[in-house]
């Protein structure tokens, strides 16, 4: 099917393009930028390699098509490659994380060896030949290497993004800027294409399915619009620090006087000086107000209080926006007036905090409190 042809070459092109353009970008030095030019770069040789067995004509170029699989191997390492340098600073110094692509180079050593056996010896037909690449052991265990690949790095990348939240939520007040809301969403969603692309390449190897080619097209125009919205929040993705400070807590060691010293210390800063009402604030800032290590500072919150910080301050800002808003005088604010004085950043991060804390919006809140709230009789001259 030419609609097919075109989609993949087009789709290969703006790959390559991609790449390209991330890497000469002033900040593709990053470590995540790199690997996400690398993945693009798999990307593309994958769609090059299913178009050339879609319309390969004699046996080398058969050959050279069949040459896709081992390219599958480096999608899941590639996610998750990308999704730990993006959340932790220190894939740089990590160059023995190399060994997730090892699958990728034995497999494809495994098809050059055959590939070349198999056009020396010669084959009857094309059909010979890929069923003759695919099917001896231990290439024939292709499919269950993949899908075992697959489930386990989407596993390791839900367990790496779970942990990544933990950590910020313990020691940033505000997420919106590295809360990687984005990267959550479009992992489930090339995972799944992955699935569904292996899914379809299991059934052109091994017997014919309806439709094949719409469900191929389908794909891979997804597969393209989901690449270009990852490709634009990436480059768009500030850097920041998440590791050191974050783990801190975990290596200190507090007696119990000194932890209730400095439980006693926080409780007095933030009922004097409000600092809740900082939209910036975080685990550091409060650690030097009140001239204590910032890792006791987080054994306080992890150990004492039983509550991390982000969920802390944000209880605080809650219960100031609600004193705020129950003052009849204040009835009339709106809510851009109300969530910039109690802290928050934004109009929706308040919006959905608040909600989620007293189960309605400010605006239903507002309107409770009216019905409650006695009007003033007019005063007779």
């Amino acid at each position: 099917m030419i609609p097919n042809h075109l989609i993949r070459i087009a789709s290969a092109l703006v790959m390559v393009f991609f790449s390209v353009f991330i890497l000469i970008q002033r900040k593709g030095n990053r470590p995540s930028l790199r690997l996400l030019a690398a993945f693009l770069l798999a990307q593309a040789s994958l769609l090059v390699s299913t178009l050339l067995c879609s319309c390969g004509r004699g046996e080398r170029l058969l050959a050279i098509a069949c040459a896709e699989s081992p390219f599958l191997f480096l999608y899941p390492p590639f996610l998750f490659l990308y999704t730990r340098s993006i959340t932790s600073a220190r894939i740089r110094h990590q160059p023995h994380l190399g060994w997730h692509l090892l699958p990728f180079f034995f497999i494809s050593l495994l098809f050059l060896i055959n590939i070349v056996r198999l056009l020396i010896g010669g084959v009857q037909q094309q059909t010979d030949l890929a069923e003759a690449i695919y099917r001896p052991l231990p290439l024939g265990m292709l499919p269950y290497l993949l899908w075992s690949q697959l489930v386990l790095y989407a596993i390791a990348c839900g367990i790496r993004m779970k942990r990544y939240r933990h950590k910020i939520k313990c020691f940033y007040s505000n997420l919106e800027r590295i809360h990687l809301t984005w990267l959550h969403r479009l992992l489930p969603v090339f995972f799944l294409w992955m699935g569904l692309f292996l899914t379809g390449t299991l059934h052109r190897c091994f017997s014919e399915i309806f439709l094949y080619q719409a469900f191929c097209l389908l794909i891979e125009i997804g597969l393209l619009v989901c690449t270009g919205f990852f490709v634009y929040q990436a480059l768009q993705q500030p850097p920041f620090p998440v590791t050191g400070e974050l783990r801190t807590y975990k290596l200190s060691h507090l007696r119990a006087e000194e932890k209730q010293d400095c439980l006693e210390k926080l409780e007095n800063y933030f009922r004097s000086q409000r600092p809740f009402t900082d939209p910036d604030l975080d685990l550091k800032k409060v650690a030097q107000s009140i001239s204590v290590p910032v890792q006791h500072v987080a054994k306080v919150f992890k150990e004492m209080l039983e509550i991390e910080f982000y969920d802390y301050i944000n209880d605080c800002r809650i219960e100031e926006s609600k004193k705020i808003l129950m003052d009849p005088q204040n009835l009339e604010k709106r809510d851009e007036q109300v969530f910039q004085a109690s802290g928050f950043k934004s109009k929706a991060a308040f919006i959905s905090a608040f909600k989620k804390r007293t189960g309605m919006t400010p605006d239903r809140f507002k309107r409770r409190l009216a019905l409650h709230t006695p009007r003033r009789s007019a005063v007779n001259v």
